[in-house]
């Protein structure tokens, strides 16, 4: 009976010890999709080019929401770390999660937010957006570098593991990158 236990317990230790190439790509995947401190932003910017009425909101403070779930899927991704094949994907979900973060609590992109949720009309919107062009430009420039790198890492992992793609990013059509063709 003692043996039979303590071969459970070990049994069931190295069970949980041990991903599936699975699940290594599901957080990555989902690190990914937890990157949007400019969802709520570019969101308002479309309801104001098409003409969409909205109300003045704090976008500074709803995005300053997804930080704490952020960094918690940062911490966990860490400690998904040490397996050879997935570390370089992981590490890409990483560094574009925690530029999210570190972006969102920027005090130049706590302003943009402030002035562009205030914006209740396109006038004010381009007004308000016009002396954060240059920032606005980094910004883009450093997250598209970023999530170029998490799709490249992402999708590698996958065609080696024979994971179907459930990456649907900025340029990749659902379908199309389907792995088992």
């Amino acid at each position: 009976m003692k043996n039979s236990l303590f071969f459970i317990l070990i049994a069931t230790c190295v069970s949980c010890s041990f991903n599936e190439p699975i699940d290594y790509y599901n957080a990555a995947v989902g690190a990914g999709n937890s990157s949007h401190c400019f969802m709520e932003f570019e969101s308002h910017i479309e309801r104001l080019d098409e003409g969409i009425q909205v109300d003045s909101i704090n976008l500074a403070e709803r995005a300053m929401m997804y930080v704490p779930s952020n960094e918690k899927v940062v911490q966990d991704l860490k400690d998904l770390l040490g397996n050879k094949e997935s570390d370089s994907m992981l590490k890409a979900a990483i560094n574009l999660l925690s530029s999210d973060i570190a972006c969102t609590q920027n005090p130049t992109t706590q302003k943009l937010f402030t002035a562009v949720g205030n914006s209740l009309t396109i006038e004010e919107l381009v007004n308000n957006i016009e002396p954060y062009n240059t920032y606005l430009d980094s910004i883009y420039g450093v997250k598209d570098r970023l999530y170029e790198i998490y799709d490249k890492e992402t999708t590698w992992f996958a065609r080696k593991n024979d994971i179907e793609i459930k990456l649907f990013g900025r340029d990749i059509i659902p379908g199309v990158n389907d792995i088992k063709k």
